[in-house]
């Protein structure tokens, strides 16, 4: 529509430059060429300015939602349960954030692989990536779970060895995140940057709701797990939306499995809650730990050819 009334002004201008002075001369024609030239410029520009505020300003709510979720539940333990237990806290928050380096390098590949897949149409082949991504995801973020008391032992002493129970849930949060990362690409493709925001709020309520309620009660315990649990809810959430987005602009077409990322779920948050139990267990633990290892290496070639292919077209 816009375009649409600017070539009626473009087309207006030019004849009432060209009837200036009554005349047809080549003078009038080529400053009304020149100044229509001028017009569509500026126009768009404009079009431009417009469909950018347009896609950004929802996303303001977003990202400050999403920098409080972050930082939520290190606030509410700080407020409730003093400096000692804060300590604890942010130790095993600390911990758990490594894993976000590897799950932020993996999201930022993936983007412009999936929105080259879906400019292209492509939709069915960018499910398997993904899954496979999400599994190596989930038992990198296991793995670390299994060894965490001595990764405690490492950074820490014995004052801090509580925060072992807290990093099975908090690590899984890098799980979901990479979840909803990958839906929420889709919403960024196709431009429906409100749903992204409308997700992000939600979960930020619900973290200030659980953690107003839980932490003064269980401590920083409660808070470790209203944050896993939150995430869940920005997970659900953003898938929502996103079969908004697809049944909005591609209807009848599926772009994840999103069955088996139920149950790899499933499977994930499973292992993280029976993950405290392991911890008396030394040797049940290392065993865990060697068979993880064990179904990576058997799996190796298949990961670097799915793995592998993105990067390099990535870097075409």
């Amino acid at each position: 529509m816009l375009e649409v009334f600017f070539d009626y002004i473009d087309f207006v201008l030019y004849m009432v430059l060209v009837s200036f002075g009554g005349d047809y001369s080549v003078v009038n024609i080529e400053l009304a060429n020149s100044c229509v030239s001028c017009v569509k410029c500026a126009c768009a520009q404009a079009v431009v300015i417009i469909s950018c505020v347009v896609y950004c300003i929802p996303l303001i709510p977003h990202f400050l939602a999403a920098a409080f979720l972050q930082k939520a539940s290190q606030l509410f333990v700080d407020h409730y349960s003093g400096a000692v237990v804060s300590g604890i806290f942010s130790l095993a928050n600390s911990l758990a954030l490594m894993m976000m380096v590897f799950n932020d390098t993996l999201t930022k590949t993936l983007v412009p692989w999936t929105y080259k897949k879906l400019s292209e149409k492509k939709y069915k082949e960018i499910n398997n990536p993904i899954i496979l991504s999400l599994a190596i995801i989930g038992i990198l973020d296991l793995l670390m779970c299994l060894v965490a008391p001595e990764i405690v032992n490492i950074f820490a002493d014995k004052a801090y060895k509580d925060a072992i129970y807290a990093i099975p849930p908090l690590v899984g949060t890098c799980f979901l995140g990479f979840i909803y990362n990958a839906y929420t690409n889709v919403e960024y493709y196709y431009q429906e940057t409100q749903y992204v925001s409308f997700a992000s709020i939600i979960a930020g309520v619900s973290i200030v709701v659980l953690e107003s309620i839980l932490v003064p009660r269980f401590g920083y315990m409660a808070a470790a797990y209203s944050t896993l649990i939150s995430y869940c809810i920005y997970a659900f959430m953003h898938y929502i939306f996103m079969r908004k987005t697809i049944s909005k602009h591609i209807p009848n077409e599926h772009v994840y499995n999103n069955k088996v990322i139920l149950k790899l779920s499933v499977v994930f948050i499973i292992c993280l809650l029976i993950m405290p139990i392991l911890y008396k267990y030394t040797y049940i633990r290392y065993g865990s730990f060697i068979v993880c290892i064990i179904l990576c290496l058997c799996n190796l070639d298949k990961i670097k050819v799915i793995l592998g292919g993105i990067f390099e077209k990535n870097g075409k």
